[in-house]
This record gives structure tokens, C-alpha cells and sequence, in this order.
């Protein structure tokens, strides 16, 4: 029986060194694989014929996964991905508001009062009128191209959180599906390793666009946010957004009929720059409307209440705004610069009432500050968040990067430590191909020696 024995133990061993082989070349051919979770093999002895060490068995191969690890990485990739959004789209909302640009709100008005105060020195050339009156027509073309822009970001903003939106819901079907079929190939003893590491993949995918709590079962992956279960076994259900025109994003989950909160991933990147853009929006609002005002205190009642250059007093208001909110200088002034009211009294040389205009521009005409303090503080407010995304930014790529070589010196595979593994695992196979040659010559010489 002893020699017997022997045979069963080469073979075994021969076995289990081919499946290993194949293994550590899988994990080898798989090294460039982001989706891939290296195959660890775990042996187990043989006891056969009542004899303990009757030879060595692969009992099973498992994933290397360490579940929390790869909630940490989810988490991290939100947060990165949020805060790249943002550093994508706030310049763009930002750029028309900054006192620095040149083409910007801040430096027309700057041009707009230049030129009331070069009119004011001679308040009868028309060319100095017809450039006070230009300048104002510039002015309000750039508020009115920043509204627009901030329409047309709030949409864009919006159209990105849908694309967003069906992407997720794409791949959380697909969740439900490899539930299903993990399930199924589990029942009929197929490996489903690789399914599970598309469903691991699928995953970190969708933390891109938001972060989700995840718990595994005998149906597979349960998935839900916000208390809320989006997956469960075959079972998915859908996300909707939802642009609420008061600067937020309202994320629902039909079948529930109730909002769901989302604070990670680009969705939550969406979320802050549509109330950013609103924002903003309302504040380049709040500078048309107070421009184009007919109240007491202001541009346009000291215009009313000025003299053309025909000696009569105006009683015309300089500004216009529509029901869009379309700010613009009056026609009756650009068909005519000498209605232009820049006189106080009706003397013709007489500039003063330019100058008050001039003056209410860099006075406390918004809210308690100039036009351009108002201006200057909005631009160094958006600033000052655009450091803070630059500054998040970073910290969350440094972490990004910490938490994925955390998982990947648990699941990644290193083709050095592979290769030294399969070297080991040949040298066993030739052993034992070897011990296999000698028990077969001890079997061969007992044969002999009974015949």
C-alpha cells in the first residue's frame, strides 16, 4: 500500500501544481487589468486510506478583496471627482465677473464713468456723447451676455447631471443582472470570480458620479443611498434629477416617491455649481436691475432730472430693462446725443449732471457699496472658492491615490511577485514529477521481485 500511497501523492501534487500554474499565469496575463482581483490559492492536504499527508489538494481560489479597502477607495474616487468637476466648471461661470478681465463687467463700467467724466469737461461735443452713450450700450451688452452665459451654464450644468444620471442607472442595472447571474452559475458550481470582479468594477465606476453604501448577501450586492435601496438581487431601480430653477438639483427615486440626498461625485459637483451659478446670477441681476432702476436714488432719476443740450430738462430715463430682464440704453438717447442730460440747469457748457452720474456709479448705489467695490468683492469671493477647489482638489487626489495603493497592495498584482511564485510552483511540479519517476521504479522493481 505504501508505494501505492506514493503514486496517489505525486499525482495529487502534479494536479494541484497544474491548476497553480494556471493560476499565477492568469494573475500574470491579468497584470494591466484594473477590473482584475488577484487569485490567491489555497491547499489543503489529502487524507485517503485513513492516512494523514495521503497527498495535497487546491481546496479553493479566492479573491484577494478586502471589502473595506475598497470602500475607502469608492469614497476617495467621489470626493476626487467632485472636486474636479468643480474645477472644471466654476471658471467658466466665474470668468465673466472678474474685475481683472479686461472685456469684463468691472472694466466697463470703469470705461461707462471714464467717459461721463470726460463729457463733463465739454458737455457739447457730440463725439464725447455718442461715446458716454456707446460705453453705456457696452455695459449693459456685457450684463446682459453674463445672465445669458449663466442661463446657458445652468442648463449645461443640468444636462450634465442627466447624462450623469442615466449613466449610473445604466450600470446599476447591470449590478442587478450579474447579481442574478452569480446566483445562477453559484447554483449550477460554475466560478463566477470574474463576475464578481466586473460587479466590484461597475462599482467604482459608478462612485465617479456618487458614493453608494453596499452589503453583500445570498442575493448578492444590496446597494442604496440615502437609507434608500437602489439594488437588491435582480432587482434595480431607477434615479431621476430634476432642475428646480431656484439654483438647486432635486434628486428623486420615482418608484419611492421621495428626494434622495447626494453630498459625493460629480453629481454633488453638479449640485454646488448650480447654486453657485445662481447665485452669481442673482447678483449680475441685482447690478442690472439697480442700473436700469427708476427710484429715488438713482442713474436714472438723476438723468430725469438733468438738461439736454437743448436746454430742456430730460425726464428720460438713460437705462431700459425688458420683462426678460434685458437691460439697454434708451433708444430716444442713441437716435439723439443731445438729449444726452448731462447739464443741471440749462446752461449749454454746463457738465455738472454728468459728473453726478459719474459720481452715483462710484457711490453707494448696490446694497451699501460702488458698483465697482460690489463688483470687486464678487470677483474675489469666487476667488477665493476657486483656491479652496485648487486646494481640495489636491488633498483629494493625494488621498485618491493613498486609498487605490492601499487596495492594490491587497488586490493588485505585481508581475515580479507572480513570476517568483511561479517559479516555486515549477520547481514543486518537477519535485514531485520526480517523486512521481522514483515510485513508479520501486513499484516496477516490486513487481519484478514477486515475479
Amino acid at each position: 500500500m505504501g508505494n501505492f500511497s506514493s503514486l496517489q501523492i505525486a499525482l495529487s501534487g502534479l494536479r494541484a501544481f497544474t491548476r497553480a500554474n494556471e493560476v499565477v499565469g492568469e494573475n500574470i496575463a491579468n497584470v494591466s487589468n484594473p477590473a482584475f482581483k488577484r487569485r490567491e490559492i489555497v491547499y489543503e492536504p489529502l487524507n485517503q486510506f485513513s492516512f494523514a499527508g495521503s497527498g495535497v489538494a487546491i481546496s479553493s481560489i479566492k479573491r484577494a478583496i478586502d471589502y473595506f479597502a475598497e470602500k475607502d477607495l469608492r469614497s476617495a474616487i467621489s470626493e476626487d471627482e467632485k472636486n474636479k468637476y468643480l474645477l472644471s466648471a466654476l471658471p467658466g461661470i466665474y470668468e465673466d465677473v472678474s474685475s481683472l478681465s479686461e472685456s469684463g463687467i468691472y472694466a466697463c463700467f470703469e470705461n461707462f464713468w471714464a467717459a461721463l467724466q470726460d463729457l463733463s469737461a465739454d458737455p457739447q461735443d457730440i463725439s464725447l456723447r455718442k461715446i458716454a452713450i456707446e460705453r453705456g450700450a457696452d455695459l449693459c451688452s456685457a450684463l446682459n451676455f453674463a445672465i445669458e452665459k449663466s442661463d446657458t451654464q445652468s442648463l449645461r450644468i443640468y444636462q450634465s447631471s442627466q447624462e450623469y444620471v442615466e449613466t449610473v442607472n445604466g450600470k446599476l442595472k447591470e449590478i442587478a443582472e450579474l447579481n442574478k447571474k452569480i446566483k445562477e452559475n453559484q447554483a449550477s458550481g460554475f466560478e463566477v470570480e470574474d463576475l464578481k470582479d466586473r460587479r466590484d468594477y461597475i462599482l467604482e465606476e459608478i462612485s465617479q458620479y456618487l458614493n453608494l453604501d453596499v452589503m453583500e448577501n445570498d442575493e448578492g450586492y444590496t446597494v442604496s443611498i440615502d437609507g434608500k435601496t437602489l439594488v437588491y438581487g435582480s432587482i434595480f431601480k431607477e434615479i431621476k434629477v430634476e432642475n428646480l430653477n431656484s439654483g438647486d438639483l432635486m434628486f428623486t427615486i420615482p418608484e419611492y416617491n421621495c428626494p434622495v440626498n447626494i453630498y459625493s461625485g460629480r453629481l454633488y459637483g453638479c449640485k454646488i455649481a448650480m447654486n453657485e451659478n445662481y447665485n452669481l446670477q442673482k447678483s449680475l441681476k441685482a447690478i442690472a436691475d439697480s442700473i436700469a432702476s427708476s427710484g429715488e436714488k438713482s442713474f436714472n432719476k438723476i438723468h430725469r432730472e438733468g438738461y439736454d443740450l437743448y436746454g430742456n430738462i430730460s425726464q428720460t430715463d438713460f437705462f431700459l430693462i425688458d420683462a426678460y430682464g434685458r437691460v439697454s440704453v434708451n433708444q430716444a438717447l442713441i437716435s439723439d446725443p443731445k438729449k444726452l442730460a448731462v447739464a443741471s440747469s440749462t446752461g449749454v457748457s454746463d457738465g455738472s449732471n454728468a459728473v453726478k452720474l459719474s459720481d452715483f456709479l462710484k457711490g453707494d448705489a448696490l446694497d451699501g457699496e460702488s458698483y465697482f467695490s460690489y463688483i470687486s468683492s464678487l470677483s474675489a469671493s469666487w476667488g477665493f472658492k476657486l483656491d479652496n477647489v485648487r486646494n481640495n482638489s489636491y488633498s483629494s487626489e493625494s488621498i485618491k491615490t493613498a486609498a487605490l495603493n492601499r487596495r492594490d497592495s491587497i488586490s493588485g498584482i505585481s508581475s515580479d511577485e507572480e513570476t517568483v511564485k511561479l517559479l516555486d510552483i515549477q520547481r514543486s511540479y518537477a519535485a514531485m514529477a520526480k517523486y512521481l519517476n522514483s515510485s513508479i521504479k520501486m513499484v516496477e522493481e516490486l513487481i519484478e521481485a514477486v515475479g
